[in-house]
């Protein structure tokens, strides 16, 4: 079921939780409103996709491009 997610709150809480085992991520951008979404599916995508920017990188950027055409991530 789709519901307005909070991208920005999805990512600080995956960032939160990776720092807790010692994974450094940063994240560089914002959103500017919620998006409609899956928010379990949403954090198990951004979780693997971190997790494994800081496996095989060390650490993770997440950049943030909101705007009106789309949402962009970049891991």
């Amino acid at each position: 079921e789709e519901k307005p997610v909070d991208i920005m709150a999805l990512l600080e809480s995956v960032q939160a939780d990776m720092m807790e085992t010692g994974g450094e991520i940063i994240i560089h951008g914002k959103t500017f409103a919620p998006y409609p979404g899956q928010p379990q599916a949403l954090k198990r995508c951004l979780v693997n996709l971190i997790d494994n920017a800081i496996k095989y990188g060390g650490s993770a950027t997440v950049a943030v491009d909101d705007n009106a055409d789309r949402l962009e991530l970049r891991i």
